[in-house]
């Protein structure tokens, strides 16, 4: 079980838990891996709370983190309502230091019967260069768990630049169907494992500030084509929602620590 990282708010045992909040497990383990790691808790950016409620039931928490090779680390965890909308994301920036990817991680459900999502993938910064390190592995992880996945589409990923050719993208019907019958569970066991184990073992960046600059373009690009922001914002408020996207799930060039959230 990973440790408490600030305030712990649990919700009851039992099945009314599981359908509020499918990504659950994935979010003790990403956690727990994090603590391991030796990534601390840094203060959500002002005006940014840790725990914030919105309609239908629905709760979003946060956390950000700095540590060892990492520049920046983010998590948000959205449940609550047992109809949705549930989501699990997590985005590793490393330090500009080391010339390593980025990690990214999402498992949602947007309820309605519109199905479940995961998305694994270590975000390139440049081609070639350390990627020819871990491209091959990442290649087979994507082999050995794409049965369930499904092509990336130009209309959510019209520029390939930021995401690697092993990304993973898998649907089901359901929470259940995608972290069982797809290996969703599995598959975001093995990305983020062997993302640690990439970044420990990743080589002197020879052009640190190319690096940052690269993370700052990859937030820019976010930011104009990710919908998160407008997604949170219909649920937790359209204001909140854009200043959660600009200052923390893509703070750019700003890149402030964030964190000290509260665990569903």
């Amino acid at each position: 079980r990973a440790p408490a990282l600030g305030a712990a708010a649990e919700p009851g045992a039992g099945p009314s838990s599981a359908r509020c909040w499918p990504w659950r497990g994935q979010l003790e383990e990403l956690l727990a891996a994090f603590a391991a790691h030796g990534l601390t808790q840094t203060p959500l950016a002002a005006g940014l709370e840790p725990r914030r409620r919105g309609r239908g039931g629905a709760e979003v928490h946060s956390w950000a983190f700095r540590g060892p090779r990492v520049r920046y680390a983010r998590a948000t965890h959205v449940g609550g309502s047992p109809g949705g909308p549930w989501a699990l994301n997590a985005v590793v920036y490393p330090d500009p230091g080391v010339d390593a990817p980025l990690l990214g991680l999402d498992l949602v459900g947007l309820g309605g019967g519109k199905g479940c999502l995961a998305g694994l993938d270590f975000h390139p910064l440049r081609p070639g260069g350390a990627a020819e390190g871990w491209l091959p592995e990442l290649r087979g992880l994507r082999q050995a768990f794409g049965a369930h996945a499904v092509r990336k589409g130009d209309r959510i990923y019209p520029d390939s630049r930021f995401f690697s050719e092993a990304m993973l993208l898998a649907r089901a019907p359901g929470p259940a169907e995608l972290l069982q019958e797809a290996r969703g569970a599995e598959a975001f066991s093995a990305y983020l494992g062997l993302y640690l184990r990439v970044l420990l073992g990743a080589p002197a960046a020879r052009d640190p500030a190319a690096l940052a600059a690269a993370q700052d373009s990859y937030d820019a690009w976010q930011r104009e084509h990710d919908p998160a922001g407008r997604v949170l914002g219909a649920t937790f408020g359209r204001e909140w929602g854009k200043a959660y996207e600009e200052r923390f799930l893509f703070p750019a060039e700003a890149m402030v620590a964030c964190g000290s959230g509260s665990r569903p």
